[in-house]
């Protein structure tokens, strides 16, 4: 694009790039700054320099002849169905009778939770309408196991801290429960859904809540209905202020499992707590920081972990809460050439993420052993898993928006039920659980890709009714 060079003098002037030499000496080299002074966001001299900037980038932007054209026809290519992910998974999950997923329809600037129950969905949380300037963003949340209740976080303005509240799936509306003062934390959720575990900071002073470093993270039981004041503290390190816990609660709800980390850093130590033990002291699993280990599942006492611990490219290894001696640990999906970036349990098989050549490659193998199957899902495309026992996989590629499929294991043995309720033919394939495109009645994605097709009859159907089967 030309532009003749008297365009660029009706423009505001830029601002000022004074420099103001700051000098400090590193390991005995002198280095000096020039604009250490930006480094301060609230200073007057750094706004009056932002909004400088700001209005000579909008000035010129706004004399572009092409922008409405432009804007126009992004806005045109925007206009269809995401399903993101959340904290690194697919956002399908299922509670008791219920499903809840994430989606964003065109100009939406936040996806939206909905719910789905008896084949029909409805709107759970728009947060879109949290906040009339739409400063207001969902960072997380979490949904009880019989799916009766969400606890889930606001953040303002792009800030780190979060605000927690809880609100009723049946009736949508939130409860006085309300959580200030938590960041980098999510919330798990009790067996009996009467309280969740989640983690806070103190209370720092207001000159420091967006600068200070946050130490002393501690994890709280906040029971629904009562104060935040009542919170009880679970775990606290006041001579560790820079860990941090991350709690998992194990399939039969008895065992609270806690992934410790330091820092920024992806090595692990996991402790976990007998909730049914008058002793509630976290008893060590791995007690020192020396590979990463992540939760992938549990049944019963038997936890899962995916780690590094011996594998580079990772494994999945289980592990006896009550007899935890390392020569008593069982590998599941040894390292392979492949790396294996997500491991989930669900049932009594374990789905595992691969990538391969820049490109996902999910597999299934039975918590008892045996040979690993392949899903057949889309070649050349980013897959990501459903962090709950589900078998629901995010797909997407260069050409394809995020679209959730869905695999389930027959009684009768291992493979895939058929494409949807009226299909005749068992195609033993992966099937897209909600249709990806510009409107609610499109034909959903067929499973083919890499020279590989579904030979069943794919019915149009809309989101209303897709996937309906999941209970």
């Amino acid at each position: 694009m030309r532009l003749p060079a008297l365009f660029l003098l009706v423009l505001p002037l830029a601002a000022q790039n004074t420099p103001k030499p700051t000098t400090e000496v590193f390991h005995g080299v002198a280095v000096t700054e020039d604009f250490r002074w930006l480094e301060d966001p609230d200073s007057p001299e750094t706004r009056a320099w932002i909004q400088a900037q700001n209005a000579r980038t909008q000035a010129f932007l706004a004399r572009v002849p092409q922008r409405p054209a432009i804007r126009a026809l992004i806005e045109k290519l925007y206009q269809y169905d995401r399903y993101p992910t959340v904290n690194g998974y697919a956002a399908w999950f299922v509670r008791g009778a219920r499903a809840f997923f994430l989606r964003q329809r065109g100009l939406e600037n936040q996806p939206v939770l909905l719910v789905r129950e008896n084949g029909r969905d409805r709107v759970l949380l728009d947060a879109n309408a949290l906040s009339p300037d739409g400063t207001a963003a969902v960072n997380t949340f979490s949904i009880s196991r019989d799916g009766r209740l969400l606890a889930y976080a606001v953040a303002r303005a792009g800030s780190d801290w979060v605000t927690w509240r809880v609100r009723d799936v049946a009736t949508g509306k939130d409860l006085p429960d309300s959580l200030e003062w938590s960041k980098f934390s999510g919330a798990e959720w009790d067996a009996k859904g009467e309280g969740f575990w989640y983690g806070r900071y103190p209370e720092p002073k207001e000159s420091d809540r967006l600068r200070a470093v946050n130490e002393n993270f501690t994890l709280y039981y906040h029971r629904i209905g009562t104060p935040q004041a009542e919170d009880t503290v679970v775990y606290r390190r006041p001579d560790q202020p820079r860990w941090s816990f991350t709690p998992h609660l194990t399939s039969d709800g008895r065992y609270l499992v806690l992934e410790i980390a330091s820092g920024t850093a992806v090595e692990r130590q996991i402790h976990f707590i007998d909730l049914q033990s008058a002793d509630r002291t976290p008893r060590p699993v791995i007690g020192e920081f020396r590979f990463a280990y992540r939760f992938a599942g549990s049944r019963g006492p038997k936890v899962y972990l995916l780690t590094n611990d011996g594998a580079p490219r990772y494994r999945v290894v289980e592990v006896d809460l009550l007899n935890p001696d390392r020569a008593r640990w069982r590998t599941v999906a040894a390292e392979t050439g492949d790396t294996l970036r997500q491991a989930r349990v669900a049932g009594n098989e374990l789905v595992l993420n691969y990538m391969r050549d820049v490109s996902g490659l999910v597999k299934i193998v039975p918590l008892a052993g045996g040979a690993a199957r392949t899903v057949p899902l889309p070649q050349n495309s980013s897959i990501t898993l459903a962090e709950d026992s589900s078998r629901i996989f995010s797909v997407t590629n260069f050409t394809t928006p995020e679209t959730l499929y869905r695999c389930e294991a027959q009684l009768c043995g291992p493979c895939f039920r058929r494409s949807c309720p009226s299909t005749r033919r068992n195609t033993r394939h992966a099937r897209s659980s909600l249709p990806a495109g510009t409107a609610r009645a499109c034909p959903s994605i067929s499973p083919c890709a890499g020279g590989w097709r579904s030979t069943a009859r794919i019915r149009p159907f809309s989101t209303a009714t897709a996937a309906s089967t999941f209970q």
